[in-house]
């Protein structure tokens, strides 16, 4: 459900709004380009603390490694829009959790902008038959991808 409205106040200036979180239904999802979700790869062990004080971080994936693997992802979701006949203009905004297994095991609508549900099925589904390299955090790799239609 998305509510969007203003209400008078009389205190100054109110703390921005969460953002707005915008469920699909799954039966409304068009299919992507691609079949078959991802397998998950065995994670990465976490650092060897031997040395380091027993400090040490668990390592992530690098931008160069998000950025190769949604490389695939714009084209199929430019090719399920033009399927289901979908031209949306605004930009749409999701957070993504990758596993540390490398597959996507969380993704929610930031922002929708005039996304219709059809068009956030493509970029859902593209989402997550997309397979990112195995990393060393346990609790997942967040980030957040804009999508915008040129």
């Amino acid at each position: 459900m998305l509510w969007l409205g203003m209400l008078a106040c009389t205190t100054p200036e109110p703390p921005p709004p969460a953002p707005v979180v915008v469920e699909t239904p799954k039966p409304a999802r068009p299919k992507a380009a691609r079949s078959g979700k991802p397998k998950p790869k065995p994670c990465l062990p976490p650092p060897d603390v031997a040395g380091d004080a027993g400090m040490a971080a668990s390592v992530g994936l690098s931008e160069a490694q998000l950025k190769a693997a949604l490389a695939g992802v714009y084209p199929a979701v430019a090719q399920c829009l033009a399927t289901a006949g979908a031209t949306p203009s605004g930009t749409l905004h999701l957070e993504v959790t990758v596993a540390c297994g490398g597959v996507v095991s969380r993704h929610r609508v930031l922002d929708a902008a005039d996304w219709t549900p059809e068009a956030l099925g493509c970029a859902q589904e593209a989402l997550e038959r997309t397979a990112f390299p195995a990393h060393a955090l346990p609790d997942g790799e967040v980030f957040e991808v804009p999508l915008q239609l040129r």
